[in-house]
C-alpha cells in the first residue's frame, strides 16, 4: 500500500512539472509495480546524471526546481503530517520517558521542539514539501537538476521547513 501511494505521488508530481521519474508501466500486468514473494517490485528510468554538484547556477536551479514543487497543487493522499518533524521527536521523547531512557540529547530535543513551536509562526505559507531534499536525492550536472528523487517523505507542510531542510 504505501509503495502505491508512493507512486502516485510520484505521478502526480511528474504530471505537474516536476522532474522525478515515475515507474515504468510493465507490459505483462499494465501496473507500475508487481509484488511478487510478498515484495514490490518497480523498473526506474534511467537518468544519465550524477549527483547534483554545489556550485552556484546548480543551487539556483535547484531551487527554481523546489519553487516549483511547492506550487504543485495539493492531491487530497498526501499525508498532512512531517514524519520526521515535530510528530516523531515527540514521539522520540514520549517512549523514551515511558522506557526511562531519556538521554541529554533527548532532553535537548525536547526544549527545542518546545521552543521551535513558540517561535516559528503556524501561518507560513503551506504545500507540497520534499520532505529530505538532500545531495544524494537530486540527479544533475552543472547548472542543471535531472531528477528529485525519493518522495517517502513528501507531505503538505510548511514551505519554509523543506527549504530549510535543503539548506
Amino acid at each position: 500500500d504505501e509503495v502505491e501511494l508512493i507512486i502516485k505521488h510520484t505521478c502526480w508530481l511528474r504530471d505537474h512539472g516536476v522532474p522525478t521519474p515515475a515507474p515504468l508501466l510493465l507490459r505483462t500486468c499494465g501496473e507500475r509495480m508487481l509484488v511478487k514473494d510478498n515484495l514490490a517490485w518497480m523498473l526506474m528510468p534511467f537518468i544519465d546524471g550524477g549527483w547534483l554538484p554545489s556550485d552556484s547556477s546548480s543551487l539556483y536551479e535547484l531551487g527554481r526546481v523546489q519553487a516549483e514543487l511547492h506550487g504543485v497543487p495539493v492531491h487530497e493522499s498526501i499525508p498532512t503530517t512531517f514524519a520526521i518533524g515535530y510528530t516523531l521527536w515527540e514521539k522520540l521523547v514520549k517512549d523514551a520517558r515511558k522506557g526511562d531512557s531519556m538521554t541529554p540529547f533527548l532532553e535537548q530535543l525536547e526544549k527545542e521542539t518546545h521552543l521551535l513551536k513558540q517561535r516559528i509562526p503556524m501561518d507560513l505559507p503551506r504545500g507540497i514539501i520534499h520532505g529530505d531534499l538532500y545531495p544524494d536525492n537530486v540527479i544533475g550536472r552543472e547548472g542543471e537538476v535531472l531528477a528529485l528523487l525519493d518522495f517517502e517523505e513528501i507531505c503538505v507542510e510548511s514551505l519554509a521547513m523543506d527549504l530549510v531542510t535543503t539548506y
